[in-house]
């Protein structure tokens, strides 16, 4: 049978379709996606809901990304906010990519055998559930898209040297832009894949289209940011941050190639590391094992890794009970493998010894989606994701804090306030969980569980507990418990400070 891109087509679909369908009916995790689902823009009018978007920062504030805000904003107006609506973009988004992958590696002059091999070994691996199966990460799925569209665009302009196809190349990397910052790097990597697959470096009238489009496309983006949205700024930044992912870099190599150490929230695992250092090195060595190898397409797929990679490992995720590495953030850096799985599949004679050859591929492309296929379902709901972390990180109160958010949701407050309860014991002394547990008790009209947990959080000092003062002597007057106060001042006798605000908030008050 010869394969014709069609057939591959067809059968990137239904691999794809086997393995991610059943995330299309899945639920909310509660990590993020539920801000995006049910917090959409209310303005009267679309145009003021566009405007809305391209106006506001993206989450807490950190991030500018309003073309992935429209692309929720556009799935709430289907089904009355059906998560089934975000999970199918997500699916849809991923198998495009992988299928335009399919597509640059034909351009590229890759056999149709060698350029499906390299697109499924993307598609099918289990390092993407966490950008395919959990809707917040829409924002790596549509910069990777629009990123490689670009790049099959801008393969048109290399052999044929049609500038006006740059406009089009300029307008999906802007659109990139503002889906996810990470791809501010990508254009620097076209320009050095410009110079490569051309094998020169001069400035003429092809070259010097590109510089233009370069500096035109980033300055327009934060001519941009500046005029519209100069308020987003970037504090989750930091170094010390990169010395804490540095295993990041070894974990994604092991993990793309040999589908281990695949976690619900991803973490630091010793074995991973080190066979992915191993695997790394193997990478960085195989172009002089193997004499077929194309070495300037292959680096440039080993630098594309390295170079989107780090980005990713210098912001914190989130600011409590540790840092933790998303797993999505590494979407559009492993398309940088994708040159070198087509280079090393490339090495391998399939028109001889083709039982060897085919079985070794098929098996290893059933190996990956097996592990996927199993692993998504980690995705299904909030229930399901979160009693996974918990087995992984039984010491993290995070999981628990998860699942208050679901049962709140739900309105199941009795498995909501056991959550709470449960992460308290994990950790007593965190003042961030007393707190949530307090506004849960006074949200649902429970002032007297509500006074207790003030009282002890109060009296036990936790780091952070004067923030309560002032609720906890008007609760106290409320439920007319004066007493409370007087034991108060007797604890705090030795701190004039706490003394002194005590005293103001009772003049005050009264």
């Amino acid at each position: 049978m010869r394969l014709t891109g069609r057939k591959s087509f067809f059968i990137t679909l239904i691999l794809v379709s086997i393995i991610y369908f059943q995330s299309n009916f899945y639920d909310l995790i509660f990590l993020d996606d539920d801000t995006l689902v049910f917090h959409q823009p209310v303005e009267a009018s679309f145009g003021k809901n566009v405007t809305s978007i391209l106006t506001t920062n993206f989450l807490d504030g950190h991030y500018y990304r309003p073309l992935t805000s429209f692309s929720f904003f556009v799935n709430s107006f289907f089904i009355d906010n059906s998560p089934s609506v975000y999970h199918i973009t997500n699916f849809l988004l991923h198998f495009l990519t992988a299928f335009l992958i399919f597509l640059i590696l034909q351009r590229l002059d890759y056999s149709t055998l060698i350029a499906l091999i390299s697109a499924l070994v993307f598609a099918v691996n289990p390092i993407h559930i966490n950008a395919v199966g959990w809707i917040a990460g829409r924002g790596d799925l549509l910069a990777s898209f629009l990123s490689v569209s670009a790049l099959y665009i801008f393969l048109h302009f290399i052999k044929n040297n049609r500038t006006e196809v740059l406009i089009f190349v300029s307008l999906l990397f802007f659109l990139a832009f503002l889906s996810k910052e990470v791809s501010l790097i990508v254009p620097f990597l076209f320009l050095a894949f410009y110079f490569i697959e051309k094998k020169e470096i001069l400035l003429n009238k092809s070259s010097i289209s590109v510089l233009i489009m370069f500096f035109v496309i980033i300055g327009s983006y934060y001519l941009l940011r500046l005029a519209i949205s100069p308020t987003v700024h970037i504090n989750k930044f930091s170094f010390l941050t990169y010395y804490k992912n540095i295993l990041v870099l070894p974990q994604t190599v092991s993990k793309f190639f040999f589908p281990a150490g695949i976690k619900a929230l991803p973490g630091n695992d010793l074995l991973t590391s080190i066979l992915g250092g191993l695997i790394f090195l193997v990478l960085v060595m195989l172009p002089f094992l193997l004499k077929k190898i194309n070495r300037t397409r292959y680096y440039f797929g080993l630098v594309w890794f390295i170079v989107l990679l780090i980005p990713g490992m210098v912001f914190r995720t989130m600011m409590q009970d540790g840092f933790f590495y998303w797993d999505c953030r590494s979407y559009l850096p492993v398309i940088g493998f994708v040159f070198i799985t087509a280079e090393i599949f490339k090495t391998i004679r399939f028109d001889k010894n083709k039982t060897i050859s085919y079985g070794f591929v098929i098996v290893y492309i059933l190996v990956l989606s097996t592990v996927t296929f199993t692993k998504i379902r980690l995705y299904e709901n909030a229930a399901s994701y979160w009693n996974a972390v918990k087995l992984d990180y039984p010491q993290k109160f995070l999981p628990y804090i998860g699942l208050y958010n679901y049962y709140d949701h739900i309105k199941d407050f009795s498995n909501a306030e056991d959550q709470l309860v449960q992460a308290i014991k994990l950790r007593p002394n965190e003042f961030s969980i007393r707190d949530l547990l307090i506004k849960f008790y006074q949200k649902n009209n429970q002032s007297d569980k509500a006074f207790v947990i003030m009282k002890d959080t109060i009296y036990k000092k936790i780091n952070g507990s004067a923030a309560l003062l002032e609720k906890f002597i008007s609760l106290s007057s409320e439920l007319n418990k004066q007493e409370e106060i007087n034991e108060l001042k007797i604890i705090y006798k030795d701190d004039a400070g706490v003394i002194e605000k005590i005293n103001t908030i009772k003049a005050e008050q009264n």
